[in-house]
């Protein structure tokens, strides 16, 4: 909500006719396929997506026998078998939408659903081509995901808003909470595992 509020003020601006932005936001978010984005986690709808985009397109064909056979499908005959929105004209238009007029994370949702095209890989399509990157705390100061989401700060001007959260967001970056639960199950089971083995095993 707050970068969608920056967004808008950026289009109000004298600077909204002339500069190109995008916006920058996690798959939850921005996934527009309804099999994924109704899943219940942040990694589940990640590791969903990252499969339907590793699929290639197949196209079912009959052998000699009349059996189904998978054969790779020649350019533009093929169904595909990864996600329905991540077809890559569909997500090229959107891309070059995205980088003629202003759109907030929520106005980039809709094109996508309006136009059946991704727009969380027709943001990083256009992250390279644009002047300007809204983004959360998470994607900026996070190395690795910099790196997959292909953002070079160099040669860049960084401007943080709310700098006084920096710190306990980098420390929930590089931090895991251990809740009593899960102790109480590790303990459950190193027990289990004591009690099991303990008069099979010799101490040599």
């Amino acid at each position: 909500s707050q970068l969608s509020q920056f967004v808008r003020e950026v289009k109000k601006s004298p600077f909204g006719n002339s500069v190109s932005l995008v916006s920058l936001a996690s798959r939850s978010v921005m996934c527009v396929n309804p099999a994924v984005s109704s899943l219940k986690s942040q990694t589940a709808i990640n590791e969903r997506c990252l499969d339907l985009k590793r699929r290639k397109a197949v196209k079912q064909e009959g052998n000699a026998d009349g059996e189904p056979q998978k054969k790779r499908a020649k350019k533009g005959e093929g169904v595909s078998a990864g996600c329905p929105y991540n077809r890559v004209n569909a997500t090229t238009v959107m891309k070059e939408k995205a980088l003629l007029a202003i759109r907030d994370i929520e106005e980039l949702v809709g094109e996508g659903r309006k136009s059946k095209a991704c727009p969380y890989y027709a943001s990083r399509q256009a992250l390279p081509l644009a002047q300007m990157v809204v983004l959360p705390y998470n994607t900026l100061l996070h190395a690795a995901t910099r790196k997959a989401v292909g953002l070079n700060l160099k040669k860049s001007v960084v401007i943080i808003d709310e700098a006084h959260n920096l710190l306990e967001t980098i420390s929930g970056i590089h931090s895991v909470g251990v809740g009593g639960s899960q102790l109480a199950l590790a303990y459950s089971q190193l027990t289990q595992y004591r009690d099991k083995y303990s008069s099979r095993l010799k101490a040599k």
